[in-house]
Order: C-alpha cells, then sequence, then structure tokens
C-alpha cells in the first residue's frame, strides 16, 4: 500500500503539520505500507534538508493572485507529479485554504483514490476571525471536492465539535496523535536537573495565535520570585525577538531568557530542568508539546482552546483556563507559580499517567493502520 500525504510549508520549524506527517510514515511503516510526503513551499531554498530524506519531496509555488499565502504550482511541476499522485493507493491533504489542497482533492477525485483530509485546526471557529471572508468563499466554492466522499481525521474529539459549526461530514474519525516511543524513552531515561530558578517554559512559533507577547507580559507582572520564563520557537513575520525584548522590559535575560530554535534532543533537556509549561493559545487543534511536557512529568498551564483541555482536566494534570485576555493568563500565573514542590510533583505525575494511557505510539500505529486498511477495502482495491 502507499500512501501520499499533501501539504503546505511542512517543515519542522512550523510544527504542527510536519510533526504529524512523520507521525503517520512511521505508523504506516509498522504495517509495512510506504508514504510520500510532497509539500508545496512558498520558500523551497528554506528547507533543502527535506528533500534529502527518503520519500519527501518539496515542490516550489508561484505567487497566486490573492498573493503569496494562495500560491499555486506551475502546470509543468503539477503534470510532474501527476504519475506520482495515480500511482497512490490513499491520498491525504494536510491544512486547507491553500492551492495544494485543491490539487490534492482534484487528483483524488481523477483517479478514483480515497481521500483524508486533516485540517489541523483549519475548521476551528477562531480561524474565521481573521481572514474569514476569504475562507468562507474558499470552503463555499470546494466544500464538494474536499469533503462529499473524504474521511476527515481530527486529533481530538473536541475538535470535531468545533469543526462542526463550520462543515457538517458525515464521514470523519479522531485519533490522538502519539508520541513517539523515542522520545517516551527519553522521557524514562533522561536525569532530571533541578534548576534554581525554577524554568516555565514556553514552546512553539513566536506567533499571536500562541498569545506569546501576553504570556511574557503576564509573567513579568506577576512577578513571582524564583521562576524565569523560557521561550523555545521560531520567530515568524508577526512576532520577532525584538518583540519579546520589548514585551519583558528590564526581565530580558533575566528572568525571561530567549533560546530560539532547539533540535529535538535539547529540547527534551529542558523539559527535563523544567518545573511546568505553558501554552495560552487562541486555538491549538492538538498540542505536540503539551502532550510531551506531560509524558515528561511536566504540570502544564494551558487555555481552555487548547484541544487537548479535557484530557489535562480530567488527569489533573495542570489548570485549564479561560483566557480571553493578558488578565486572565496574570490571574492563573500569580496562583500557579506560588504552587509548592510537592503539588508541582502530583502534577506532573498526573500528567505522565496521563500521556502513557492516551500517547502510546502502538495504539496509535494499530488504528491508523486500521483506518487505511478499512479506505482500500471501501474502495475495492
Amino acid at each position: 500500500m502507499k500512501i501520499i500525504h499533501v501539504a503546505n510549508n511542512a517543515a519542522p520549524q512550523f510544527g504542527g503539520a510536519y510533526h504529524s506527517i512523520v507521525l503517520f510514515r512511521n505508523a504506516a511503516s509498522t504495517g509495512g505500507y510506504s508514504t510520500t510526503c510532497i509539500s508545496f513551499d512558498d520558500d523551497p531554498h528554506a528547507n533543502p534538508h527535506l528533500n534529502d530524506v527518503d520519500n519527501w519531496k518539496i515542490v516550489p509555488t508561484r505567487q497566486g493572485i490573492l498573493g503569496r499565502k494562495y500560491a499555486f504550482v506551475s502546470r509543468r511541476t503539477a503534470q510532474e507529479l501527476i504519475n506520482e499522485m495515480e500511482s497512490a493507493d490513499i491520498i491525504f491533504v494536510h491544512l486547507l485554504y491553500r492551492y495544494h489542497a485543491i490539487w490534492a482533492a482534484q487528483c483524488a477525485r481523477r483517479f478514483g483514490k480515497p481521500l483524508v483530509v486533516v485540517p489541523h485546526g483549519s475548521l476551528d471557529p477562531y480561524v474565521f476571525t481573521y481572514r474569514g471572508f476569504r475562507k468562507k468563499l474558499w470552503l463555499k466554492a470546494y466544500r464538494d471536492l474536499l469533503f462529499r466522499d473524504s474521511l476527515v481525521l481530527y486529533a481530538t474529539d473536541r475538535e470535531r465539535e468545533k469543526a462542526a459549526v463550520a462543515v457538517s461530514v458525515l464521514n470523519t474519525k479522531s485519533l490522538f496523535w502519539p508520541i513517539a516511543d523515542a522520545t517516551c524513552d527519553l522521557a524514562d531515561t533522561l536525569p532530571v536537573v533541578t534548576s534554581t530558578p525554577r524554568r516555565l517554559l514556553f514552546v512553539g512559533r513566536l506567533h499571536p495565535m500562541k498569545r506569546v507577547l501576553e504570556t511574557v507580559r503576564a509573567f513579568c507582572r506577576a512577578g513571582v520570585p524564583g521562576w524565569e520564563l523560557v521561550l523555545i520557537g521560531a520567530e515568524t513575520g508577526e512576532i520577532s525577538v525584538e518583540d519579546l525584548r520589548t514585551a519583558a522590559g528590564a526581565a530580558w535575560n533575566r528572568s525571561v531568557v530567549y533560546r530560539g530554535i532547539l533540535d529535538r534532543q535539547s529540547l527534551y533537556s529542558e523539559y527535563k530542568r523544567a518545573s511546568a509549561l505553558i501554552l495560552a493559545s487562541h486555538r491549538e487543534n492538538f498540542g505536540h508539546v503539551v502532550a510531551e511536557a506531560m509524558r515528561f512529568s511536566l504540570p502544564v498551564i494551558i487555555s481552555e482552546d487548547v484541544d487537548l483541555c479535557t484530557v489535562v482536566r480530567q488527569a489533573g494534570a495542570g489548570l485549564v483556563v479561560p483566557v480571553r485576555s493578558e488578565s486572565d493568563i496574570l490571574d492563573c500565573l500569580a496562583s500557579f507559580l506560588r504552587s509548592t514542590t510537592d503539588e508541582l510533583e502530583k502534577l506532573g505525575q498526573a500528567g505522565r499517567s496521563a500521556a502513557t494511557e492516551h500517547f502510546g505510539f502502538q495504539t496509535f500505529a494499530d488504528s491508523y493502520n486500521s483506518i487505511l486498511e478499512g479506505l482500500m477495502k471501501r474502495s475495492g482495491n
């Protein structure tokens, strides 16, 4: 069986879609199935190393009528990919509102292939608070092409429930994304490093959706001694390191520290030095870093718009906060940062138990491969 995943700007620094595709590929390999990823990139030179990975293809895009965000590939480039798409048994498309999604769905329809749509939060009500008119027009134009006969795969039941407001789809499934076995091994074997002051981690792109500037300002306003905020993640066009510096003021490089982009091993080492993780996002359809932090026994502070909030709340693995303003982040930090060592330990162990139960890789792989086999049976192949 050959599976093709089609995405837009799928690269490590852009987070969710890239990491999910890697997990899907690894899960398929346990069933003996091959995976190819085709990523339509605005700047293909930014990630040339991905072309060196087996079965990972980077496709340059051209600027569309509506600008860089709505770029497309040339007809010649698209034609060169047709044989690849025709040879697939199942086609996945990741993320919406870009040309790659239309192209992949058209190929699936043309060649009679099962189509799986993975929105990665693209149907969350929050995404319609910006460029909403364009997105609604796009969904109206391509709703039938993308959703009529496809399976829509969500990372959580909560993501599926919220998406139903935008698109009513009959054939849906939700499946917790897993934590790789190698990551779990490191969570169990890397030594804990006690840090003074205690470290509160933020891990993610520096993007307004993640309320990173609000988090920095709230932490500084809380002024709880014995803690530092460590920020890890890539700059974006919306938020730069200089913006972080401005938000932190006199606390910059004192109680607020920016570590930049870290490789996985360095990130895991940071988890072992930290005392908690915060992610107060406007929306997260899953939150890989939340799941990882829980597996590393870190208490988590998340907004109720992070779709793992149900797991965190039920497990007692941290704080789930309704965040509508910076003051909401301030209020939760002012209380949480005064937690005792025993209280933090209890929250962390609850998170570890929940992560072990819900995010095991083999459980995910079995469910994922069962979905693939079911799609093949229904397609008659």
